[in-house]
């Protein structure tokens, strides 16, 4: 699926903090995706082509680069049991990486993300990178999102956006998990033990993800190319459990998106993120955040406001 090329104006930093300011789109068009708007809806996870071009694949990959070199305090390096190659995630480094910037500010993201949550405006949430070095074998386990964020809401996406090919069941998803009604607690990637408890007596029930019989669940997954990405909800059971076999290591930007009923939410562990927006208190709207950048669908622009 193929896009019109838009442009925008240059954003600049001010007292150290990014600001989007006011900018126009050139020959401006609403993203129109078919059905697959309602599958996302019913599956909680579906599969775009060819959404992004060379360029954002490109730059997503230079800024991916950027992370990995210099990673944040954030930032985890998981061994395999083989010693071949390790599992890398970092995140909060878009307001230090340029091209994570550009592709906020310029790519698709932002349109696709209103255009599955039939939303107006949305907040941009945070960035995470993913690297999969060769034969490395450590496996993600079954999780959902949500639970590791200080976000409470159900308007949410998340884009997964790979820039090396992507094999058959590297991302897998239950069909339909997000509709489950339920709050799983969140899991270290490196043991898959559930989160330590810090703060008891929230309202809110938390169970440990179950044993995952693939016979019992409709699992989903899909061979990738680099332009293609994943759109998934935040309450989305997923998981990964294959080795890359690649030559090269597998790469993937993800970003974070959330609608307007996103508001800030207690956990009862530290959060992932843990950073929490300081102009709001919990059960305030994030989009009232001058922390999180808003995209509006109708006038295709970031609106201005926030830093």
């Amino acid at each position: 699926m193929s896009f019109s090329c838009y442009k925008v104006l240059l954003f600049r930093n001010i007292f150290g903090k990014t600001k989007f300011p006011r900018f126009s789109v050139v020959s401006p068009r609403y993203l129109s995706f078919g059905n697959q708007v309602e599958q996302y809806a019913k599956d909680g996870a579906v599969c775009l082509r060819g959404c992004f071009s060379q360029r954002w694949v490109d730059t997503v990959k230079r800024g991916i680069q950027k992370v990995f070199d210099n990673p944040s305090k954030y930032s985890e390096k998981i061994p395999s049991d083989s010693g071949k190659g390790v599992y890398f995630n970092d995140y909060l480094q878009w307001r230090n990486i340029e091209e994570f910037q550009e592709y906020i500010r310029d790519s698709p993201a932002p349109e696709i993300a209103t255009t599955f949550l039939q939303e107006e405006e949305v907040a941009f949430y945070h960035e995470h990178v993913f690297i999969k070095e060769s034969f490395n074998e450590s496996a993600t386990p079954w999780h959902h999102d949500q639970s590791y964020y200080p976000i409470d809401g159900w308007q949410n996406c998340s884009i997964w956006m790979p820039v090396t090919p992507v094999e058959a069941k590297t991302m897998q998803f239950i069909k339909g998990s997000h509709k489950w009604g339920k709050w799983f607690a969140p899991r270290y990637f490196e043991t898959a033990e559930n989160y330590n408890i810090e703060k008891d007596g929230t309202e809110r029930h938390y169970e440990t993800v179950p044993e995952i019989n693939e016979e019992q669940h409709e699992i989903v997954s899909w061979q990738m190319e680099p332009g293609d990405c994943l759109v998934f909800h935040m309450r989305a059971v997923h998981g990964s459990y294959t080795t890359n076999t690649s030559s090269t290591s597998r790469q993937t930007l993800v970003t974070r998106w959330l609608g307007s009923d996103a508001t800030l939410a207690r956990r009862p562990w530290k959060t992932s993120p843990p950073v929490k927006p300081s102009d709001i208190t919990f059960g305030g709207l994030v989009k009232n955040s001058q922390d999180f950048p808003v995209y509006s669908r109708v006038s295709k622009r970031y609106v201005d406001g926030f830093q």
